[in-house]
């Protein structure tokens, strides 16, 4: 074999070999950014399901305090009502958003936390329109609807997630 033949070959081996190195990199670099990307949406399911719950706690606390003091209770304002309803609005949308994130598998299990969260956000609206106003309704209300579902959602938010 001459020099020339030894040579090309010797270039054609490292030219192969610096291929292969790209070709590693360019691959490690794409599951590299798949990796990071699926824990950015990780990290974004934790922190809007740590507002939701926290969002479903207050609301529930809320609630409970006001069906507490209710028989001395003035009504709740139209304005009142309204900023009540669109904070239960908004925890619906954040529910809405967290299926969004989900996949198929767990979609029909956020199917029935927003059923579930569905009736629960209609009897504390039930409860917060009657507050003040209609006070056996609104304690009925609470004591029926609102109570027995009132932690049925962190529940079910905590099961779609594991899935």
């Amino acid at each position: 074999m001459t020099i020339r033949t030894r040579l090309t070959l010797a270039f054609l081996a490292i030219l192969l070999l610096f291929s292969a190195s790209v070709f590693v990199y360019f691959f490690g670099d794409a599951q590299r950014e798949s990796s990071v990307e699926a824990l950015r949406q990780a990290i974004d399911r934790q922190v809007l399901l740590a507002s939701i719950v926290q969002e479903l706690h207050d609301t529930q606390r809320q609630v409970t305090l006001l069906g507490q003091i209710a028989t001395e209770a003035s009504p709740a304002a139209p304005d009142e009502i309204s900023r009540f309803e669109a904070r239960v609005d908004g925890i619906r949308a954040q529910i809405e958003r967290l299926r969004g994130m989900g996949n198929a598998a767990n979609a029909r299990q956020f199917d029935e936390l927003m059923s579930v969260f569905d009736d629960l956000s209609a009897s504390w609206k039930t409860f917060y329109r009657d507050f003040g106003v209609r006070h056996a309704n609104g304690i009925t209300e609470l004591a029926i609807g609102a109570e027995p579902l009132g932690h049925e959602p962190v529940q079910q938010v905590d099961a779609a997630l594991v899935v």
